[in-house]
């Protein structure tokens, strides 16, 4: 039997709506998207206490901030994203059991 690519695999079950998985894939892609949030909250947390700043701290452009600020930004597409991906993986779930998916 032919077995499909990793990444064919993870394409199939984070940007595809069709298919269906069992709760083992779920689980899986799951506990995948939410190593990804934590990893990115964890250095949010370390990153954090250099957002907030007042104008009189430092100069108009600081280079720290504005790497904090840019790290926020991938951390609210990274948390987009991986909310997209869990709706297609639980759509193609809901269909395996039989479930409505709208």
């Amino acid at each position: 039997m032919d077995q499909p690519s990793t990444r064919a695999y993870l394409a199939f079950l984070f940007r595809s709506e069709s298919g269906r998985i069992a709760r083992k894939d779920w689980w899986l892609g799951t506990g995948l998207l939410a190593a990804i949030l934590v990893i990115f909250e964890l250095g949010w947390l370390q990153l954090a206490p250099y957002a907030n700043r007042g104008l009189d701290d430092r100069a108009l452009i600081d280079p720290g901030v504005l790497a904090v600020y840019c790290y926020a930004l991938v951390f609210a597409l990274a948390f987009l994203l991986c909310g997209i991906s869990f709706f297609l993986l639980s759509i193609k779930r809901l269909r395996d059991l039989g479930q409505p998916t709208a």
